[in-house]
């Protein structure tokens, strides 16, 4: 199955930095629904891991959202 251009920019991203995160998708690869080329992946066969991360808003409340990584890629 061929990848979408989306596709390719999310996972050479990951092959590249190691992960990829839903900020990280919006300003460098011009994805915003990051989950939704995720699920494409994976379903083209790619093993993608998801690890949740805490961290502060700059409001300073806490949040968390997923970076995902390929699986034996390394974190």
């Amino acid at each position: 199955m061929e990848l979408t251009r989306q596709e390719k920019r999310v996972l050479n991203r990951m092959k590249v930095f190691g992960f990829i995160n839903p900020i990280i998708s919006w300003r460098h690869c011009g994805v915003y629904r990051l989950s939704d080329v995720i699920l494409r992946l994976r379903k083209k066969g790619y093993a993608i891991e998801t690890e949740m991360v805490a961290h502060e808003n700059s409001f300073g409340e806490p949040v968390k959202f997923a970076h995902y990584y390929l699986k034996g890629e390394g974190k």
